[in-house]
């Protein structure tokens, strides 16, 4: 005879429940993150202006953008820094992500994230492209 488990002694919910758990969390995250990797309604990423927003750089050089990063954007020059209006809000675009750049859409271009999955917070931004 072996030793028998008490009758209100339960195991611990770590094997399946757990995995499907994570698994579900995951998902949604990809969920979440892909779907603010999409390029912009009408923008081909393999454009003449898909191309060049993957050739636009940051502030030491290196590349910084795509075409799912970038959207046309209201900006405004508010005591004496930008701001672009993204999703209905105006948001202060630091000063060393401003770039002066030929710009074929002659339209201010902002390319930002959101870390954290909502937009409630202000964005990251990586570049705001004026036009020469």
């Amino acid at each position: 005879m072996g030793i028998r488990k008490p009758r209100w002694h339960r195991s611990h919910p770590t094997g399946k429940n757990a995995t499907r758990l994570l698994m579900a969390a995951l998902a949604a995250l990809v969920a979440t993150l892909s779907a603010s990797a999409q390029p912009p309604p009408g923008e081909d990423p393999n454009s003449e202006l898909g191309k060049w927003f993957k050739s636009l750089k940051n502030e030491h050089g290196l590349p910084c953008c795509d075409v799912s990063d970038c959207r046309r954007v209201e900006a405004r020059l508010s005591d004496g820094h930008y701001e672009a209006l993204i999703d209905e809000r105006w948001a202060r675009v630091p000063d060393d992500k401003i770039r002066r750049v030929e710009n074929p859409t002659r339209q201010y271009i902002a390319c930002y994230m959101y870390y954290d999955g909502t937009r409630d917070s202000p964005p990251h931004f990586f570049a705001l492209c004026r036009f020469r």
